[in-house]
Protein backbone atom coordinates (compact mmCIF):
# COMPACT_ATOMS: atom_id res chain seq x y z
CA UNK A 1 0.00 0.00 0.00
CA UNK A 2 3.35 2.49 -0.15
CA UNK A 3 3.34 2.84 -3.56
CA UNK A 4 2.04 6.52 -4.30
CA UNK A 5 0.67 5.81 -7.61
CA UNK A 6 -1.17 2.67 -6.65
CA UNK A 7 -2.66 4.49 -3.93
CA UNK A 8 -3.57 6.97 -6.21
CA UNK A 9 -5.78 4.60 -8.38
CA UNK A 10 -7.69 3.18 -5.83
CA UNK A 11 -8.53 6.60 -4.35
CA UNK A 12 -10.04 7.48 -7.51
CA UNK A 13 -12.16 4.01 -7.62
CA UNK A 14 -16.17 4.37 -6.81
CA UNK A 15 -15.53 1.17 -5.02
CA UNK A 16 -14.51 1.24 -1.06
CA UNK A 17 -11.40 -0.25 -0.48
CA UNK A 18 -9.49 -1.39 2.50
CA UNK A 19 -6.41 -3.21 3.67
CA UNK A 20 -5.65 -5.43 6.82
CA UNK A 21 -2.67 -7.20 8.02
CA UNK A 22 -2.51 -10.28 9.68
CA UNK A 23 -4.03 -9.16 12.99
CA UNK A 24 -6.88 -7.63 10.62
CA UNK A 25 -5.59 -3.96 11.72
CA UNK A 26 -6.95 -1.54 9.44
CA UNK A 27 -3.48 -0.23 7.10
CA UNK A 28 -5.38 1.30 4.06
CA UNK A 29 -8.75 3.36 4.00
CA UNK A 30 -9.72 4.27 0.44
CA UNK A 31 -11.86 7.32 -0.67
CA UNK A 32 -14.38 5.12 -1.80
CA UNK A 33 -14.17 3.87 1.46
CA UNK A 34 -15.10 7.35 3.15
CA UNK A 35 -17.57 8.26 0.77
CA UNK A 36 -19.58 5.25 1.25
CA UNK A 37 -19.58 4.50 5.32
CA UNK A 38 -18.91 8.11 6.13
CA UNK A 39 -16.08 7.22 8.43
CA UNK A 40 -12.29 9.14 7.47
CA UNK A 41 -9.14 7.42 7.22
CA UNK A 42 -7.81 9.24 10.28
CA UNK A 43 -11.07 7.46 12.46
CA UNK A 44 -10.10 4.57 10.85
CA UNK A 45 -6.72 3.26 10.35
CA UNK A 46 -5.01 1.76 12.79
CA UNK A 47 -8.56 0.23 14.24
CA UNK A 48 -9.61 -3.49 13.89
CA UNK A 49 -12.28 -4.61 11.09
CA UNK A 50 -13.21 -7.11 14.23
CA UNK A 51 -14.28 -3.98 16.15
CA UNK A 52 -17.43 -3.94 14.49
CA UNK A 53 -17.81 -0.54 13.83
CA UNK A 54 -19.54 -1.37 10.21
CA UNK A 55 -21.92 -3.99 11.93
CA UNK A 56 -21.58 -5.63 8.76
CA UNK A 57 -24.87 -8.20 8.52
CA UNK A 58 -25.63 -10.73 5.58
CA UNK A 59 -28.93 -10.46 4.18
CA UNK A 60 -30.99 -11.98 6.79
CA UNK A 61 -29.18 -9.74 9.52
CA UNK A 62 -27.09 -12.12 10.42
CA UNK A 63 -23.67 -10.65 11.81
CA UNK A 64 -21.19 -11.51 9.41
CA UNK A 65 -18.39 -10.86 12.60
CA UNK A 66 -19.93 -14.07 14.01
CA UNK A 67 -21.53 -16.26 11.18
CA UNK A 68 -18.44 -16.17 9.37
CA UNK A 69 -15.72 -13.34 8.85
CA UNK A 70 -14.82 -13.10 5.26
CA UNK A 71 -11.38 -11.28 6.11
CA UNK A 72 -10.75 -13.70 8.89
CA UNK A 73 -10.92 -16.61 6.43
CA UNK A 74 -9.28 -14.78 3.68
CA UNK A 75 -5.95 -14.62 6.08
CA UNK A 76 -6.34 -18.05 7.38
CA UNK A 77 -6.76 -20.02 4.26
CA UNK A 78 -5.66 -17.31 1.15
CA UNK A 79 -9.64 -17.89 -0.21
CA UNK A 80 -10.96 -15.07 -2.58
CA UNK A 81 -14.61 -14.52 -0.75
CA UNK A 82 -17.72 -12.33 -1.99
CA UNK A 83 -21.40 -12.06 -1.07
CA UNK A 84 -24.05 -9.66 -0.32
CA UNK A 85 -23.94 -7.58 2.98
CA UNK A 86 -25.48 -4.71 4.60
CA UNK A 87 -22.82 -2.18 6.58
CA UNK A 88 -23.87 0.85 8.73
CA UNK A 89 -23.24 4.22 7.93
CA UNK A 90 -22.15 6.79 10.41
CA UNK A 91 -24.73 8.44 10.31
CA UNK A 92 -26.18 5.02 11.40
CA UNK A 93 -28.61 4.10 8.28
CA UNK A 94 -27.82 0.62 6.72
CA UNK A 95 -26.05 0.67 3.00
CA UNK A 96 -26.82 -3.17 0.69
CA UNK A 97 -22.85 -3.41 -0.19
CA UNK A 98 -21.39 -6.43 -2.77
CA UNK A 99 -17.94 -7.60 -0.51
CA UNK A 100 -15.57 -9.39 -2.13
CA UNK A 101 -12.27 -10.00 -0.14
CA UNK A 102 -8.91 -11.11 -1.55
CA UNK A 103 -5.49 -12.13 0.13
CA UNK A 104 -2.53 -10.00 -0.07
CA UNK A 105 1.27 -11.72 -0.80
CA UNK A 106 4.78 -11.32 0.03
CA UNK A 107 7.55 -11.73 -2.42
CA UNK A 108 7.46 -15.12 -1.35
CA UNK A 109 4.27 -16.10 -1.25
CA UNK A 110 3.25 -15.65 2.62
CA UNK A 111 -0.06 -14.14 3.33
CA UNK A 112 0.93 -10.68 5.28
CA UNK A 113 -3.01 -9.49 4.52
CA UNK A 114 -6.05 -9.23 3.29
CA UNK A 115 -7.89 -6.36 0.67
CA UNK A 116 -11.78 -6.42 0.75
CA UNK A 117 -13.36 -3.84 -1.82
CA UNK A 118 -17.14 -3.16 -1.38
CA UNK A 119 -19.45 -1.52 -3.88
CA UNK A 120 -22.49 0.98 -2.85
CA UNK A 121 -25.93 -1.41 -4.12
CA UNK A 122 -28.16 1.29 -3.04
CA UNK A 123 -26.89 3.80 -4.77
CA UNK A 124 -25.98 2.18 -7.95
CA UNK A 125 -29.28 0.74 -8.60
CA UNK A 126 -31.14 4.06 -7.64
CA UNK A 127 -29.22 6.06 -10.11
CA UNK A 128 -30.46 4.96 -12.82
CA UNK A 129 -34.02 1.99 -14.00
CA UNK A 130 -32.12 -0.85 -15.74
CA UNK A 131 -33.47 -0.13 -18.72
CA UNK A 132 -31.75 3.08 -18.65
CA UNK A 133 -28.53 1.69 -16.98
CA UNK A 134 -26.36 -0.06 -20.01
CA UNK A 135 -23.52 -0.67 -17.21
CA UNK A 136 -25.42 -2.64 -15.48
CA UNK A 137 -26.97 -4.98 -18.11
CA UNK A 138 -23.97 -5.61 -19.61
CA UNK A 139 -23.21 -7.50 -16.37
CA UNK A 140 -26.00 -8.71 -14.13
CA UNK A 141 -29.59 -9.97 -15.45
CA UNK A 142 -32.28 -7.79 -15.37
CA UNK A 143 -34.99 -10.34 -14.04
CA UNK A 144 -32.38 -13.02 -12.34
CA UNK A 145 -30.21 -10.22 -10.82
CA UNK A 146 -27.59 -12.59 -11.63
CA UNK A 147 -24.33 -12.25 -13.26
CA UNK A 148 -24.53 -12.35 -16.84
CA UNK A 149 -22.36 -14.53 -19.40
CA UNK A 150 -20.03 -11.40 -20.46
CA UNK A 151 -19.95 -11.05 -16.02
CA UNK A 152 -19.34 -14.83 -15.86
CA UNK A 153 -16.43 -15.03 -18.71
CA UNK A 154 -14.25 -12.17 -16.87
CA UNK A 155 -14.48 -14.31 -13.75
CA UNK A 156 -13.30 -17.83 -15.42
CA UNK A 157 -10.15 -15.79 -17.14
CA UNK A 158 -9.46 -14.06 -13.35
CA UNK A 159 -9.76 -17.73 -12.25
CA UNK A 160 -7.69 -19.20 -14.73
CA UNK A 161 -5.20 -16.37 -14.42
CA UNK A 162 -5.09 -17.44 -10.20
CA UNK A 163 -4.96 -21.08 -11.55
CA UNK A 164 -1.68 -20.70 -13.05
CA UNK A 165 -0.02 -18.37 -10.80
CA UNK A 166 -0.96 -20.35 -7.31
CA UNK A 167 -2.71 -23.67 -8.81
CA UNK A 168 -5.70 -22.88 -6.89
CA UNK A 169 -8.39 -24.96 -8.54
CA UNK A 170 -12.12 -24.51 -9.39
CA UNK A 171 -14.90 -26.09 -11.33
CA UNK A 172 -17.38 -25.37 -13.76
CA UNK A 173 -21.06 -26.79 -14.22
CA UNK A 174 -23.31 -25.78 -16.84
CA UNK A 175 -26.96 -26.61 -16.79
CA UNK A 176 -29.79 -26.26 -18.82
CA UNK A 177 -33.45 -26.76 -18.48
CA UNK A 178 -35.13 -29.72 -19.70
CA UNK A 179 -38.08 -29.47 -21.91
CA UNK A 180 -37.43 -25.43 -21.80
CA UNK A 181 -39.55 -25.47 -25.06
CA UNK A 182 -42.17 -27.12 -24.63
CA UNK A 183 -42.85 -25.83 -21.50
CA UNK A 184 -43.15 -22.20 -22.85
CA UNK A 185 -45.35 -23.74 -25.27
CA UNK A 186 -47.25 -24.65 -22.78
CA UNK A 187 -47.34 -22.05 -20.01
CA UNK A 188 -46.13 -18.91 -22.28
CA UNK A 189 -43.60 -16.42 -21.44
CA UNK A 190 -45.18 -15.03 -18.15
CA UNK A 191 -45.09 -18.88 -16.13
CA UNK A 192 -41.08 -19.49 -18.39
CA UNK A 193 -39.96 -16.26 -16.03
CA UNK A 194 -41.44 -17.07 -12.86
CA UNK A 195 -39.75 -20.65 -13.25
CA UNK A 196 -36.01 -19.17 -14.45
CA UNK A 197 -36.34 -16.43 -11.57
CA UNK A 198 -37.58 -19.72 -8.81
CA UNK A 199 -34.45 -22.01 -10.15
CA UNK A 200 -32.00 -18.53 -9.66
CA UNK A 201 -33.16 -18.61 -6.21
CA UNK A 202 -33.25 -22.18 -5.56
CA UNK A 203 -29.44 -22.26 -6.87
CA UNK A 204 -28.39 -19.24 -5.43
CA UNK A 205 -29.42 -20.75 -1.83
CA UNK A 206 -27.68 -23.72 -2.29
CA UNK A 207 -24.05 -22.37 -2.90
CA UNK A 208 -21.44 -20.83 -0.96
CA UNK A 209 -21.35 -17.03 -0.71
CA UNK A 210 -17.89 -17.21 -2.59
CA UNK A 211 -18.92 -19.34 -5.54
CA UNK A 212 -20.59 -17.80 -8.39
CA UNK A 213 -23.95 -18.35 -10.37
CA UNK A 214 -24.42 -16.64 -13.87
CA UNK A 215 -27.31 -16.50 -15.67
CA UNK A 216 -25.63 -17.94 -19.20
CA UNK A 217 -28.50 -18.32 -21.16
CA UNK A 218 -31.96 -17.78 -21.47
CA UNK A 219 -32.33 -21.45 -20.02
CA UNK A 220 -28.76 -21.98 -18.89
CA UNK A 221 -26.88 -21.17 -15.73
CA UNK A 222 -22.95 -21.78 -15.26
CA UNK A 223 -21.89 -21.90 -11.68
CA UNK A 224 -17.87 -21.44 -10.92
CA UNK A 225 -17.33 -23.29 -7.39
CA UNK A 226 -13.55 -22.60 -6.46
CA UNK A 227 -11.34 -24.69 -3.62
CA UNK A 228 -12.34 -27.70 -5.59
CA UNK A 229 -10.89 -30.97 -5.60
CA UNK A 230 -11.60 -33.96 -8.82
CA UNK A 231 -12.74 -36.46 -6.35
CA UNK A 232 -15.39 -33.75 -5.11
CA UNK A 233 -17.05 -33.14 -8.68
CA UNK A 234 -19.17 -35.93 -9.36
CA UNK A 235 -20.58 -35.44 -5.95
CA UNK A 236 -21.30 -31.50 -6.25
CA UNK A 237 -22.85 -32.27 -9.77
CA UNK A 238 -25.37 -34.86 -8.24
CA UNK A 239 -26.12 -32.46 -5.72
CA UNK A 240 -26.80 -29.53 -7.94
CA UNK A 241 -28.91 -31.65 -10.02
CA UNK A 242 -31.46 -32.41 -7.55
CA UNK A 243 -31.41 -29.33 -6.00
CA UNK A 244 -34.73 -28.11 -8.22
CA UNK A 245 -36.07 -31.88 -7.48
CA UNK A 246 -35.36 -31.43 -3.49
CA UNK A 247 -37.31 -28.06 -3.01
CA UNK A 248 -39.73 -29.03 -5.85
CA UNK A 249 -41.39 -26.51 -8.56
CA UNK A 250 -45.37 -27.09 -8.27
CA UNK A 251 -47.13 -27.53 -11.44
CA UNK A 252 -44.15 -26.99 -13.72
CA UNK A 253 -45.51 -30.20 -15.63
CA UNK A 254 -48.27 -32.70 -15.18
CA UNK A 255 -46.60 -35.82 -13.58
CA UNK A 256 -43.12 -34.64 -14.56
CA UNK A 257 -40.19 -33.23 -12.31
CA UNK A 258 -38.04 -30.05 -13.36
CA UNK A 259 -34.41 -31.53 -13.84
CA UNK A 260 -31.55 -30.04 -15.63
CA UNK A 261 -28.63 -31.66 -18.25
CA UNK A 262 -25.15 -30.43 -16.29
CA UNK A 263 -21.95 -30.84 -18.05
CA UNK A 264 -19.20 -30.07 -15.82
CA UNK A 265 -15.13 -30.37 -15.64
CA UNK A 266 -12.69 -28.77 -13.29
CA UNK A 267 -9.34 -26.97 -14.68
CA UNK A 268 -6.20 -28.39 -15.74
CA UNK A 269 -3.10 -27.39 -16.77
CA UNK A 270 -2.61 -25.32 -19.94
CA UNK A 271 -6.42 -24.85 -20.87
CA UNK A 272 -7.65 -21.81 -21.82
CA UNK A 273 -10.98 -20.03 -21.22
CA UNK A 274 -12.19 -21.31 -24.97
CA UNK A 275 -11.18 -24.85 -23.92
CA UNK A 276 -12.90 -25.03 -20.64
CA UNK A 277 -15.92 -23.59 -21.78
CA UNK A 278 -15.72 -25.71 -24.98
CA UNK A 279 -15.51 -28.73 -22.59
CA UNK A 280 -18.14 -27.75 -20.16
CA UNK A 281 -20.90 -27.22 -22.88
CA UNK A 282 -19.91 -30.42 -24.92
CA UNK A 283 -20.52 -32.36 -21.56
CA UNK A 284 -23.94 -30.67 -21.21
CA UNK A 285 -24.70 -31.62 -24.79
CA UNK A 286 -24.03 -35.50 -24.29
CA UNK A 287 -26.42 -35.29 -21.13
CA UNK A 288 -28.73 -34.12 -23.18
CA UNK A 289 -28.44 -36.40 -26.19
CA UNK A 290 -29.17 -39.36 -23.63
CA UNK A 291 -32.14 -38.03 -22.41
CA UNK A 292 -31.88 -35.42 -20.21
CA UNK A 293 -32.16 -35.13 -16.45
CA UNK A 294 -28.01 -36.53 -16.32
CA UNK A 295 -24.74 -35.26 -15.60
CA UNK A 296 -21.55 -35.71 -17.71
CA UNK A 297 -18.48 -34.81 -16.28
CA UNK A 298 -14.71 -35.21 -16.97
CA UNK A 299 -11.61 -33.73 -15.74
Amino acid sequence: MKDRNYQNLLDNLYEGVYYVDLNRKIKYWSKGAENITGYKSEEVIGTYCGERFLAHTDLDNHPLCETGCLVLQTLLTGTYCKTEAYLKHKKGHRIHVSVRVSPMYDTKGNIIGATQIFTNNDYYLSKKSDEEDESYALYYDKMTRLPTKYNMKLKIKSKIQEFRRYGWKFGLFLLEVDDFVEYKRKFGPEKTDELILTISKILKADLRPFDMLSRWQTNQFMILMVNLKEENLKMLTERLRKTIKKKGIPGVQKNKEMSFSIGATIVSEGITIEEILDKVSKFKNISQENGGDMATINF
